[in-house]
């Protein structure tokens, strides 16, 4: 029986074959002769399009197929359209040119691909030139939504003058029209957004504000003591480099807001050393809560917690923690909102400061856990590729699950105070949990 079935195989296979050796599916060899030709366009500006006709045309008499039109900066590709040519004649494309950041005035190059039905295909590239265009009507919008009218200089410098009362003020830049828009993406200037920049002058009074619409750079950015931060309720975000040791203010907000000592120091005098790790932060004024919540990272990319201990730490858990205060707790809920960051006050070691109360809720139980970030994922359990231990009596690490509760016996009260350190430099699978009850 397992011959015959063997042979019968055998026999299709055979039959296969021969039937793959007909010439239904005859290849055919690239033929044919496809000339394109284009003229020199005018020139045209970054921002708009280039309308460009091609002359497509097959010698031979071989059917045309498709033409290709690329716009090329410096051999990059940039935008690209194809079109059908049914029959020979004028095809025209119209192509986007980007506007770039850096990229000075040149010469472009329209690449056409002509190809026929037979893969056979002409190649032809026309020079274009391109150039920036000047604003006649750029303005700076502050965080108010006053606007400035801003004058162009030398090599698309743009400059107005303003009146400020502190020392740090926010704005963009942008076309009366709205049609073109300089501002923050969370990070760094981005053409098409309108988040508020911030700006830094020595001196108040009349200042001058700058823009240079090739490379992005803005000011005045100018080096003060005290660096301000500011917030309005409007304008609640500030994302920034923070650096360790500096003294920052907060302009916007009221005496007696919760400015989180994990990151920041009251020095007593309106001013804020910053204490944690050098880097990029978000900080969020909760104008309901007065005081700020703060994380490691851009709103958009908050940091999450990498193999070798560096990036940041999370808190989730019952609606018992938070920052400003845990009024608007959720269960386990894990947005950035809710989910707590711990601050890396030392390269791979994070610290969080309860008062029982207002960060953390009173009582004889608790249940919340870190995480490696702002969600579901990496998690730190009694065992395993993320370990945590401890030997503090009032926050233990509970067998199994990881989460936190408290030590047998322990009551929480009100206005006292812990901090919470997690140390991470013997590897994240020898996490150490510290707790100091101040």
């Amino acid at each position: 029986m397992r011959k015959n079935i063997l042979f019968g195989f055998a026999t299709l296979l055979a039959v296969a074959l021969t039937a793959c050796s007909n010439d239904d599916y005859k290849y055919e060899a690239p033929s044919g002769s496809p000339v394109v030709t284009a003229t020199q366009p005018a020139d045209v500006l970054m921002g708009d399009e280039l309308t460009i006709t091609a002359n497509c045309q097959e010698t031979s008499g071989v059917a045309l197929s498709t033409l290709k039109a690329e716009l090329c900066f410096s051999g990059e590709v940039v935008d690209r359209k194809t079109v059908r040519t049914a029959s020979p004649g004028d095809y025209t494309v119209t192509l986007n040119v980007p506007f770039k950041q850096y990229v000075p005035n040149g010469q472009a190059t329209v690449r056409f691909t002509l190809q026929n039905v037979t893969t056979k295909t002409a190649v032809t590239e026309v020079p274009v030139n391109v150039e920036r265009p000047h604003f006649t009507d750029l303005q700076f919008v502050d965080a108010d939504g006053n606007t400035y009218p801003m004058a162009e200089g030398d090599d698309y410098n743009y400059s107005t003058t303003v009146s400020i009362a502190n020392n740090g003020f926010k704005g963009h830049f942008q076309t009366a029209d709205g049609k073109w828009l300089f501002g923050s993406n969370g990070a760094e200037v981005e053409l098409g957004k309108d988040g508020n920049l911030e700006f830094l002058s020595a001196q108040t009074g009349d200042v001058t504000v700058t823009f240079n619409t090739c490379d992005y750079s803005y000011g005045p950015q100018e080096s003060i003591p005290v660096i301000p931060l500011t917030f309005s309720e409007a304008d609640n975000v500030v994302t920034k480099e923070l650096v360790k040791g500096q003294p920052y203010s907060f302009v916007g907000i009221k005496d007696g807001w919760y400015t989180d000592p994990d990151f920041f120091i009251d020095n007593g005098d309106g001013s804020y050393t910053f204490n944690a790790i050098d880097g990029t932060y978000t900080i969020k004024a909760v104008y309901n809560q007065n005081g700020f919540r703060i994380h490691a990272g851009t709103a958009d990319s908050p940091l999450s917690l990498q193999s070798d201990g560096t990036g940041a730490v999370w808190i989730i858990g019952d609606a018992v923690y938070g920052k400003p205060t845990f009024a608007e707790a959720q269960n386990w809920w894990t947005d950035t909102d809710h989910a707590l960051c711990m601050a890396p006050v030392a390269e791979k070691v994070y610290q969080v400061t309860f008062t029982i109360g207002q960060q953390l809720k009173g009582g004889n139980s608790t249940n919340f856990k870190f995480f490696g970030q702002a969600g579901w994922g990496i998690e730190f359990k009694d065992a395993g590729d993320y370990v945590l231990t401890t030997d503090n009596p009032w926050f233990i690490v509970n067998a199994g699950d990881g989460n936190i509760h408290l030590g047998d016996g322990v009551q929480l009260v009100n206005g006292e105070t812990y901090v919470l350190t997690i140390d991470l430099t013997a590897g994240v699978k020898a996490g150490v949990l510290k707790v100091e009850k101040k």
